[in-house]
């Protein structure tokens, strides 16, 4: 997938791992690396797993509309479809096989 950030100062954080480690600690930064290579590498969003280690799963409340991957000690990536229109179901739900471009909204413990 392509990925593109909310802001400047939360793309240099996610592209830097000295600013990761000093932000989340040696263990999430490391696991951060690792999701943030495999969200990369992947075609779509649909293929994420929703199951542990990374648990995708859409957000409700403030959050509605972002989904969160999980990275570690309650540390996530919240992100975004970066399309314009976002691709919808028949359903009206998001089409996850056709969001091949994210926006990572924030990353932290929104716990």
């Amino acid at each position: 997938m392509l990925i593109d950030f909310l802001t400047t100062k939360l793309e240099k954080l996610c592209l830097n791992g000295k600013a990761l480690v000093k932000e989340f600690g040696k263990d999430v930064g490391s696991a951060f690396q690792n999701r943030y290579a495999f969200l990369e590498a992947a075609p779509s969003l649909a293929d994420v797993p929703t199951e542990k280690p990374f648990r995708r799963h859409l957000l409700e409340g403030d959050r509605k509309g972002q989904w969160s991957v999980a990275v570690r000690n309650g540390v996530c990536i919240c992100l975004v479809p970066d399309h314009d229109p976002v691709p919808i179901l028949e359903n009206g739900g998001v089409d996850l096989k056709k969001v091949t471009r994210v926006k990572i909204v924030y990353v932290g413990d929104y716990h």
